[in-house]
């Protein structure tokens, strides 16, 4: 792939990314973002995975997860279940099997410190990573 046509790919795949974002709670289907990006759906599903290293699936799912992570911190007064319709997924239980693979933890427990615990892993996993002597080749 020449630098102009990555270009064009990248642009493509950002213009998706902000479709995604502006409609994160509504069902979206590969085909209609495959019509947003000018691909067809099975090219565009290969230039998505090749520019943002993630598949369609993943990436939506992730994104819903963290804006839910944000929303249980944020809106105490909503139950697990409000913020989980909210946020794209279909039902309670979807969306617990989801936020344990992706948190490690329930959104209950999230809600009750978890996020904060989660959150100092999470940077001393990234500093540990920083401070990793780097080998160089022989």
């Amino acid at each position: 792939m020449g630098g102009a046509e990555r270009l064009e790919y990248d642009r493509r795949v950002n213009r998706v990314i902000d479709h995604i974002r502006g409609h994160l709670a509504e069902g979206l289907t590969l085909a209609e973002l495959a019509r947003v990006a000018a691909f067809s759906p099975f090219h565009f599903d290969r230039v998505f995975k090749a520019v943002t290293g993630e598949t369609l699936f993943a990436f939506i799912q992730r994104l819903r997860l963290e804006r839910a992570g944000s929303a249980l911190m944020g809106r105490t007064d909503a139950s697990v279940l409000e913020i989980a319709l909210d946020h794209g997924f279909m039902s309670a239980a979807t969306f617990a099997r989801a936020f344990r693979a992706h948190f490690g933890m329930s959104a209950t427990a999230w809600r009750s410190g978890g996020a904060a615990r989660w959150r100092r892993r999470l940077q001393r996993t990234a500093w540990t990573l920083l401070a990793r002597p780097r080998r160089r080749p022989p």
